[in-house]
């Protein structure tokens, strides 16, 4: 599949989500769903459907009595300024008659659709069917009534136990807003179709509100909601006896969990009703020792069924009572909770202790640097950045939301759980609340939202700050100039970079080299990310002026021999700093630019004097973070004209990517790890008298490459061809200047 066909894939998942969770969040929220929610979560979806696939119209047609289609409903989006058409009852074909809204099976494309089971597309003459076209009239007798010049239109039939029970049946294609000549296409058919198979029973029961979802409907939708394979359990299957005994009967029947078969040593594949359950799933791995390492969705009913004649001892298939505060079933994500509501959940409860524990340990164990709890409308999402990623890992029910940031609040000793309206700030030492002996610490953040507060997390790993530079990611030549640089007893070392590209772990690094009995290193940090062996380090206080410059001050009358500063934001640190470089102390720091040479120019435009910069200056590193390819599943592949003359070679040679897939080892990313990308820039002579005269960006790039600079741009570029990363990782971290 070509690099364009693979994004607009996407592109169509992405679509197919966004309609599907309008729609299926609320059914699975409760079986006995109120007409009015219906009806909402059905007008979401017709109107995310309309903007997928670009039309002008949904219409709901359902089978009736004989061979007739009625037309029931009208779904017009208020955004192309259309008004509803009056109702199919009210309307009629001359004085004193009415006239049904309705086709007969067979008939136009919602006829057909309808008689052959399968989804149907036309435009003029044309008409789509899987990859033939056959000649069919598109003027539909349901369209017409529904008051649509038709040019175009598709419909697929709502299946219910194998027969048809109605369509659904879009108009119009659009572009940009406006008709189009051109008909829907074959991606439009197949999410029109998609939706169809679970709108069917939404139809059904808006007609007829005594109909309820069955067990298997609801798992087959819970299992679309959360992206994860439908089982049908076979009758009369039973689980592996060893599987069974590891786990017991008590637990299995009380987690309603069903193991399937082992994925490794340790890890299990196995069967829930509900997967969005994650206390189950703590319950299980606390009682057996096993990890859960895939998930299938099946019915409750018969997962009870199996694990009642799978125990000779069960004296009946009623599900065990354990104890454990689960989500009841039917409640997976409840619709009737909002972030007003009242709460339910105190956060000294043991579910949600457990819930914020095991937030936390399975983000260190996943290998996360950061943990993002974000509220929305149904649920509360939990997102891992992962490599630099974010990656969904689970999702909980929005009642628990508040109770949740409470206990983050009350475990991060310095947060007012009263106040919910302003951001605020924190830090966690887990060990003080874990019995697993985990210690890290965690930077809480947390911010009002339209549905409650967001908490993001940074993990601060403290062995991070034993590691060498070695093992930073420089290249030879890089760390040999670096290393160097450092090494001299006075100067300025700035970092440089955006968010997140490794600035603080390259400089505890640097320190750390540092870091002897007769060296005095002090630091001025906000916050304190990392706790470090000898070195006397202060926390910033902007609301008793306790700033950066003020730091700066007080440690020059300190003793100092080397000097910390988080960041220069402003003309007053920037000059302290300079002056104390210029005094016999080298001076670490960060600065939010680009690239290596901007940095001279930001600071000259920050009002620092040329002339004082270019004595002071000692070596500017600026780095990006690319994630590392997985040594155990990346493959060779040619590359492509562009990425070779991207990748500056004369010729093709093999390079690596990553598999689709990936492996276990990557969690089916085809990345593991991070590797910084670094361009070193040092000041000979010819550069201190450019900066002294007011070069420009690019004069200073040009002679610091002639000075012996590798651009950033071919440092990840050299990676790529060591097979360190791949080219599509450099070519989004870095650019060519």
């Amino acid at each position: 599949m070509s690099p364009e066909s693979t994004l607009v894939a996407a592109d169509r998942k992405v679509d197919s989500d966004r309609v599907l969770h309008a729609l299926l969040r609320p059914l699975v929220s409760k079986r006995k769903l109120g007409q009015a929610d219906l009806q909402g979560a059905l007008e979401a979806t017709f109107q995310r459907l309309l903007e997928a696939v670009g039309a002008e119209g949904v219409l709901v047609c359902l089978a009736g009595e004989g061979s007739r289609i009625h037309l029931r409903d009208v779904h017009v989006p208020r955004l192309l300024g259309a008004e509803r058409p009056a109702s199919p009852a009210k309307r009629s074909g001359g004085p004193g008659e009415a006239r049904p809204a309705s086709v007969a099976a067979g008939q136009g494309v919602t006829g057909k659709a309808v008689a052959s089971l399968r989804p149907l597309a036309a435009a003029a003459a044309a008409v789509t069917e899987g990859d033939a076209a056959v000649g069919l009239d598109i003027e539909d007798d349901i369209a017409s009534l529904a008051g649509f010049a038709v040019r175009s239109v598709m419909a697929a039939p709502l299946v219910l136990g194998g027969r048809a029970v109605g369509t659904l049946t879009v108009v119009n294609k659009t572009g940009g807003g406006l008709p189009s000549a051109e008909g829907f296409s074959a991606a439009d058919l197949e999410l029109l179709a998609e939706v169809a198979r679970y709108a069917a029973k939404a139809v059904v029961k808006a007609a007829d509100p005594e109909a309820e979802l069955t067990e298997e409907e609801l798992a087959r939708f819970v299992a679309r909601l959360a992206r994860l394979e439908f089982l049908e359990i076979p009758e009369g299957w039973r689980p592996e006896p060893d599987l069974l005994a590891a786990a017991g009967e008590d637990v299995l029947r009380g987690c309603c969990l069903l193991p399937l078969s082992r994925t490794s040593a340790r890890g299990v594949k196995v069967a829930m009703a509900n997967p969005f359950d994650i206390l189950a799933r703590d319950t299980f791995r606390s009682k057996t020792g096993l990890e859960v390492e895939g998930i299938v969705v099946a019915p409750e009913g018969a997962i009870r069924k199996v694990l009642a004649g799978a125990f000779t001892s069960a004296r009946d298939a009623a599900p065990a009572e354990d104890g454990r505060k689960g989500f009841a079933a039917g409640s997976l994500l409840p619709t009737e909770a909002r972030y007003e509501a009242p709460v339910s959940e105190s956060e000294q409860s043991d579910r949600v202790i457990q819930l914020a524990n095991r937030i936390i340990e399975d983000a260190c164990a996943r290998g996360a640097s950061d943990i993002h709890i974000e509220p929305f409308e149904y649920e509360v999402k939990v997102r891992y950045r992962i490599d630099g990623s974010l990656q969904e890992a689970m999702a909980f029910p929005l009642e628990l939301s508040r109770a949740l940031v409470s206990r983050l609040k009350i475990m991060s000793r310095s947060m007012d759980i009263t106040e919910n309206r302003l951001p605020q700030d924190g830090r966690i030492k887990f060990k003080e609340f874990s019995r697993t002996g985990l210690d890290i610490d965690l930077r809480v953040s947390t911010a009002p939202l339209a549905y409650g507060q967001k908490v993001v997390m940074r993990i601060l790993d403290k062995g991070a700050t034993s590691l060498g530079l070695e093992k930073m990611g420089f290249s030879e030549w890089n760390l040999r100039v670096y290393r160097e640089m450092i090494q001299k007893p006075y100067g300025l070392v700035l970092h440089v970079g955006p968010t997140g590209s490794g600035k603080t772990t390259t400089l505890y690094s640097a320190l750390s080299e540092l870091n002897r009995p007769d060296v005095n290193i002090q630091t001025a940090e906000d916050p304190i990310e990392y706790m470090l062996p000898n070195v006397n380090q202060m926390q910033m206080n902007k609301e008793i002026e306790l700033t950066f410059a003020a730091a700066l001050r007080c440690f020059l009358r300190q003793d100092p021999d080397v000097i910390l500063v988080g960041e220069i934001r402003d003309e007053e640190t920037a000059e302290i700093a300079v002056e104390a470089a210029l005094t016999g102390h080298i001076i670490f720091s960060t600065l939010h630019t680009n690239d290596a040479p901007g940095t001279v120019t930001r600071l000259v435009d920050m009002g620092i004097q040329p002339f004082l910069l270019s004595s002071s200056l000692l070596v500017v590193c600026a780095q990006r973070l690319m994630r590392r390819l997985c040594t155990k599943c990346k493959v060779e592949r040619m590359p492509s004209l562009y990425e070779t003359f991207a990748l500056g070679l004369q010729e093709p040679e093999r390079i690596f990517g990553p598999r689709p897939g990936g492996c276990d080892r990557c969690k089916g990313t085809g990345y593991k790890g991070r590797i910084g990308v670094h361009e070193v820039m040092t000041f000979n002579d010819e550069l201190k008298s450019l900066i002294s005269r007011g070069a420009t960006a690019e004069e200073l790039r040009e002679a610091a490459i002639t000075n012996g600079m590798i651009p950033l741009y071919k440092d990840a570029m050299e990676k790529v061809i060591q097979g360190i990363a791949s080219i599509e990782e450099a070519l989004e971290t870095v650019r060519k200047e």
